[in-house]
């Protein structure tokens, strides 16, 4: 090798060399910033007094006095559960058949008499 491939290899490894070091300084100070903000989140949350309600919207939902009435939530809710499995058995079931469709297609398309 000449001198000119030596000093271009030596620079070249030069320069991998410098280029690994500074992805490297870049990754351990992101993760070094990233533990000391959580760090400071967590302290910042451990001496706020918590506040139950928050930011929270809060859903007051009437709840049922006799027990006819909790029957008939469940039934209701029961009721939703039941036409929401039915959609949903129908949809597969659609896609079911037209995927049987389909490869019933393909049978019937591909005759090698008429090749």
């Amino acid at each position: 090798m000449t001198n000119k491939q030596i000093f271009a290899v030596v620079g070249g490894v030069a320069a991998v060399v410098a280029v690994c070091a500074f992805v490297y300084q870049q990754f351990t100070i992101s993760s070094s910033k990233q533990q000391t903000n959580s760090m400071i989140r967590s302290e910042d949350q451990t001496m706020k007094p918590s506040d139950k309600t928050g930011n929270r919207r809060q859903v007051m939902v009437p709840v049922p006095d006799t027990i006819d009435g909790i029957a008939a939530d469940i039934e209701s809710e029961t009721t939703l559960d039941m036409l929401a499995l039915d959609e949903e058995v129908a949809g597969e079931t659609s896609i079911f058949n037209e995927d049987s469709a389909s490869i019933n297609n393909l049978g019937t398309s591909y005759d090698e008499s008429n090749l």
